[in-house]
């Protein structure tokens, strides 16, 4: 009933239609009103803190999809909505030697909706059908001694992409995602961060960069000092690149299929245009350059950064400030944005999720 007023007229009639319903208060209902939008999307959701140490995820993946339930309370309301999770799978990497105390962390994941794709710094790929009895499937064995540290995956229906840090001429590895051939191996991209990169599997380190598919065919990558745009189709051609004279906060990068967004060395957020890389808008991130920053966009046109655990939110059309979250978290290591959610995860393993859809 909720979710059919929320299509129909908009948000608030929800709160209206639960409480006409349960004869709730409609204070009560709006409270808990970000519970119910949970009931209309999977949610991956990962508690507890990772035994890897903290900043990375736990080489195991636990997947859940909503489920609901009405417990009566007498003494209180009639009737209060709660939400709960069905235990979907529990999914483990396979066993290899460890080669450094965090060579099995995941460093990437991929979702669709059949299965779920994750990569470890070592390099492994595996495949897990999601909701599947089978055991994960290894898809790729890495080779660190020879590609280096595997420090960020990611890809969509056509094409898998690892960028490697360790091995000078190595960085961008491409997978045909359909067949899971191995394409193409080259870059230079992470040569200066090769050191760095072999880090990762023993220490915690800075994050030594990032990438992103940004359309069907093109990817954009960054580390500290460089970004680039790569063919996926053409070897991973570079189509163009930007050097940054104060570096940028690898954290704070992100894109969209049209547009990228990056914090510098000096604390200013630059937006660019995947397409010729020019620039749409800049803006200050307050404190972004004393303190670590975590960032994030969506395909609305909205740039999330994160820094001293306050969260604020611009229009990165314009370079406008919009507003701030209040709730404060510490320490964010990971952050994503759609269309109607922000989730971050804080540094003792907990993930926090916020509704910000226009209404």
């Amino acid at each position: 009933m909720a979710v059919d007023a929320y299509r129909s007229i908009g948000r608030l009639a929800a709160a209206q239609a639960l409480s006409n319903l349960f004869q709730m208060s409609k204070e009560t209902v709006e409270a808990s009103f970000l519970l119910i939008l949970l009931q209309t999307k999977h949610i991956p959701r990962f508690t507890g803190s990772s035994a890897d140490g903290p900043g990375l995820l736990s080489p195991e993946i636990v997947w859940r999809k909503p489920g609901s339930w009405i417990s009566k309370n007498k003494k209180k309301n009639p009737a209060i909505l709660l939400v709960g999770v069905v235990h979907l799978s529990t999914f483990h990497p396979q066993q290899r030697d460890r080669l450094g105390r965090y060579s099995r962390a995941v460093s990437g994941i991929i979702l669709s909706d059949e299965n779920v794709v994750f990569a470890s710094l070592d390099g492994d790929i595996h495949v897990a059908v999601i909701g599947g009895a089978a055991l994960p499937r290894r898809a790729h064995l890495g080779d660190v001694v020879n590609d280096g540290a595997l420090v960020d995956f990611t890809g969509c229906d056509r094409w898998w992409v690892g960028l490697y840090a360790g091995v000078p001429g190595r960085a961008f590895h491409i997978w045909n995602s359909e067949t899971e051939e191995l394409m193409f191996v080259d870059g230079d991209l992470t040569d200066l961060e090769a050191v760095t990169g072999w880090h990762l599997l023993t220490e915690l380190t800075e994050l030594v960069g990032r990438v992103r598919v940004t359309t069907r065919d093109t990817a954009v990558a960054c580390t500290g000092l460089r970004l680039v745009v790569i063919d996926l189709r053409n070897q991973g051609w570079i189509l163009r690149e930007r050097s940054f004279q104060q570096g940028l906060i690898v954290g704070s990068f992100d894109s969209t299929s049209e547009s990228l967004m990056a914090v510098d060395g000096g604390g200013v957020a630059i937006v660019l245009r995947v397409e010729g890389l020019e620039e749409s808008c800049r803006f200050n991130v307050r404190g972004a350059s004393q303190r670590g920053v975590v960032g994030c966009m969506n395909d609305s046109g909205y740039g999330v950064m994160c820094v001293g655990g306050v969260i604020r939110v611009w229009d990165v059309e314009n370079g406008v400030y919009l507003y701030s979250l209040r709730e404060r978290l510490g320490e964010v290591n990971a952050m994503h944005a759609d269309e109607r959610h922000i989730v971050a995860c804080s540094s003792d393993g907990t993930i926090h999720l916020w509704d910000f859809g226009a209404q």
